[in-house]
């Protein structure tokens, strides 16, 4: 059997809805804990993964806005609040993998990265991206 990964490089598409317990909010440390796990594996591994992370377990912004609850690009925007919460948890999750990882975000949590990566050094190592 082969040392090298089968594939080099991989993409996963995470729901935030697969972070937390079924039909529950938030965020339920045991899902987290699995799904690490499993990405921090694929990485030691050999892939370079990059992981795309939703935000639904916080908020569903698009039912808010279809419902006229709520202007839609402030629903987007709290969809994406959502995401980046997702980011932080399954970042920290890797971490204590020791897995190292990166996120990276849009321009809404820009002061985010800022403060958080200037206290930690986090962007100085390579290994998995989180892409919100």
């Amino acid at each position: 059997m082969s040392d090298q990964p089968h594939y080099r490089r991989v993409l996963i598409k995470l729901s935030g809805e697969a972070l937390c317990k079924p039909d529950g909010w938030g965020i339920d440390g045991e899902s987290l804990q699995i799904i690490a796990r499993e990405i921090a594996s694929a990485a030691k591994g050999g892939a370079e993964v990059a992981v795309v992370v939703g935000g639904g377990n916080m908020i569903r912004g698009a039912e808010l806005s279809r419902e006229g609850h709520i202007n839609q690009a402030v629903a987007d925007q709290m969809g994406m609040l959502g995401t980046v919460i997702n980011g932080l948890a399954l970042k920290e999750a890797l971490e204590a993998q020791e897995q190292r990882a990166r996120k990276a975000a849009d321009d809404s949590a820009h002061i985010f990265d800022l403060f958080l990566n200037h206290k930690t050094g986090v962007f100085r190592v390579a290994g998995i991206f989180l892409v919100m």
